[in-house]
């Protein structure tokens, strides 16, 4: 009967809850709980020498750089097999990597409990094959040196390559499966990543910009694009000079003033026009107030605390340039701000001027708001001189401009829609979003309401 080993693990990666899940996996030791700084590795490998395997976070708390880190760990233990979570790879992994240092590297981004389990128990196949493969070469050598039976000597050595290069070939597939699983990981699990983190917080996002840079239209296309993640979205246009949201979705019966005045002031569902199973949007929220003056910022913080109970992501579509102050209010409610931009040369001065007054004059915290480039195209500044231009900014992407969206807006169709190469640009702007969301603190969110 042959006998399971016990593989003994620890892990230093910050996360408790993929410790824990290895936890309940036949076979596997967890050595302690999840380690959350560089020395408890350390105090775990005096008290325990025979680890089998280190799940290792690139970016652990300590002193130590990842190389250092690395090469006091295997000087303890020179038998341990580290598996290293990286960010990205860098020169020192690379480095580490070529000196055989690293067993095997995962993206931290998308790390899964079953892709770990693989690699781990891929070891142990291989071992197993490499094992056969030797017992069939000793064999070989054994018939060598019986000189007595040339024939059936030739007959099984042939028959021991062909059987070596098929376990040889073997090996290779479920090593390139184990390498191709990261790719996979990342396409097949991205949107479940996404949708989870979505469910799991409530995000209230506010759109800023440029007049006429295409703030309204890149809301509407942002809130389709995270319905696929299969989120209750809101959408509140506080764009009072144009009001253009329930244009753009085609709505054509939109509720008069006179009416709002008969509610009162707190029943906000009475402004909700659901666009379809997913959205909805408020386009007439000033009427509250008896006009767009009157607007009491500490109530509307409020009313979007109510809100973001049944919605997950609140999507705030903002006016024009010169509100830029009283969009100060909108965005210490928001956890973060994307704003809109188009990538030629006068827009870019005027994004420049509106920016400086955000960061200087209003001092809102730089890491809040993240750059797009509206409406793109060959005329425009070419991306990566952009890049440079904006470089102490987070940009998330590049939109391209679309003759088909405004199209389907002029035809005033209900269902827009966005063409394959938006999508995807919209996708990678929701993944970096949302997968790398730096948090902001709350007392921040809810700064001074002036």
């Amino acid at each position: 009967m042959e006998v399971i080993k016990i593989k003994k693990i620890i892990t230093a990666i910050g996360n408790p809850e993929i410790n824990n899940k290895l936890k309940k996996i036949n076979n596997y030791e967890i050595i302690n709980t999840d380690i959350q700084y560089q020395e408890g590795i350390f105090e775990i490998l005096e008290i325990n020498k025979k680890i089998d395997y280190l799940i290792l976070n690139q970016f652990l708390p300590g002193e130590l750089n990842i190389e250092e880190l690395i090469n006091n760990i295997l000087e303890n233990n020179s038998e341990i097999k580290i598996i290293i979570l990286i960010e990205k790879l860098d020169e020192k992994i690379k480095k580490l990597i070529s000196q055989k240092r690293i067993y095997r590297i995962i993206n931290n981004k998308n790390i899964n409990i079953d892709f770990i389990i693989n690699i781990i128990n891929a070891d142990e196949k291989i071992k197993k094959y490499n094992e056969e493969i030797q017992k069939e070469i000793d064999e070989i050598k054994f018939i060598n040196s019986n000189k007595n039976n040339l024939e059936k000597k030739n007959e099984i050595i042939n028959e021991k390559n062909n059987l070596k290069i098929i376990k040889k070939n073997k090996i290779k597939k479920m090593l390139n499966k184990i390498k191709n699983n990261i790719i996979y990981i990342f396409e097949n699990d991205k949107n479940k990543l996404i949708s989870n983190n979505l469910k799991n917080q409530k995000k209230i996002i506010t759109i800023l910009g440029n007049d006429g840079s295409g703030k309204s239209v890149f809301s509407v296309l942002f809130s389709l694009a995270l319905k696929k993640y299969h989120n209750k979205i809101l959408i509140l246009d506080f764009d009072f000079t144009n009001k253009s949201i329930h244009s753009i979705f085609g709505v054509k019966k939109i509720l008069k003033k006179n009416k709002i005045y008969n509610y009162s002031e707190n029943n906000i569902n009475n402004l909700i026009v659901k666009i379809n199973s997913k959205i909805d949007l408020i386009s007439n929220i000033d009427f509250l107030f008896n006009g767009f003056n009157n607007i009491d910022y500490k109530k509307i913080k409020l009313i979007i605390n109510e809100l973001l109970e049944k919605y997950d992501v609140i999507i705030i579509d903002t006016g024009a340039s010169y509100l830029c102050k009283k969009n100060k209010n909108l965005i210490n409610l928001s956890d973060y701000c994307i704003f809109i931009t188009e990538g030629n040369l006068i827009q870019l001065t005027k994004a420049k001027k509106i920016l400086e007054y955000y960061f200087i004059k209003l001092k809102i915290p730089r890491n809040k708001i993240k750059i797009i480039f509206n409406k793109y195209n060959k005329f425009c500044i070419k991306n990566y001189l952009l890049k440079k231009l904006y470089f102490n900014y987070e940009i998330l992407g590049f939109i391209n401009y679309s003759k088909k969206i405004n199209y389907y807006i002029n035809k005033n169709m209900r269902n827009i829609f966005i063409e394959k190469n938006i999508s995807k640009k919209l996708k990678k702007i929701i993944i970096k979003l949302f997968l790398n969301y730096e948090k902001i603190r709350k007392d921040d969110r809810y700064g001074n309401n002036k």
